[in-house]
């Protein structure tokens, strides 16, 4: 049965300590950085001095996503379980799905999709987090604000592994205190028109070596 958004993230918080300050770290770094964020340029202007104003994404990006409506259950078809499976070599036996709702600020859809092994918690997780913005400027402020918020007066709170031809842009967050089987999420942002996608693997037994180049070809399954 799908589950509201607030659901997905109490399921996340099964991920114990030390492991939990992965993902509570990245939530802090943006929550700071976006009552900082800096104003949004001047629109430039046309050679007649018209105001020139950025091309709407296309209704779907042009990227063929599942029609998304907010306040309904997401629908979660781009990967099938058996996808996923013969992907990362394992059955996947349970799904979770929120219910879709508008992302804060920039304008746009929010959802979420896990492929689970178990049902129990165990095994891996393969989740994606789906941003669909209503403009291209709205994903790019986004990743914008995910590079911006890696460190903040000093403090890092997460490493940037850049990955370069996936998408627009993409890169991987990495706990610089955090490694292998220490770490339980592996987390890679990217962007491809409008839609910013974050695909991460989740294991209480640790982030195996082989999960960086399995998120990578996860993303290439679609785009």
């Amino acid at each position: 049965m799908p589950l509201p958004y607030t659901a997905i993230m109490t399921l996340r918080s099964r991920v114990p300590a030390p492991s939990l300050l992965v993902t509570a770290t990245f939530t802090l770094a943006v929550l700071i950085l976006t009552g900082c964020s800096t104003p949004a340029p001047e629109t430039p202007e046309t050679p007649d001095g018209t105001a020139e104003s950025s091309a709407p994404a296309e209704e779907d990006g042009g990227l063929s996503l599942p029609p998304q409506t907010i306040g309904s259950d997401t629908d979660c078809s781009l990967f099938s379980n058996d996808e996923i499976g013969a992907l990362w070599g394992v059955p996947i036996t349970d799904n979770d799905a929120t219910q879709v709702i508008e992302t804060g600020g920039l304008g746009g859809k929010l959802y979420n999709c896990d492929y689970n092994e178990t049902d129990s918690g165990l095994g891996l997780t393969v989740d994606l987090e789906y941003r669909e913005y209503d403009s291209v400027d709205g994903a790019i402020q986004y990743m914008t604000d995910i590079r911006n918020g890696s460190s903040f007066e000093g403090t890092i709170y997460y490493e940037l592994d850049e990955v370069p031809g996936l998408g627009d842009e993409a890169f991987f967050s990495i706990d610089p205190d955090l490694s292998g089987a220490e770490a339980a999420v592996l987390l890679l942002y990217t962007r491809t028109d409008n839609l910013m996608l974050l695909l991460s693997a989740t294991n209480l037994e640790g982030v195996k070596p082989e999960y960086r180049d399995l998120l990578v070809e996860t993303y290439k399954l679609k785009f």
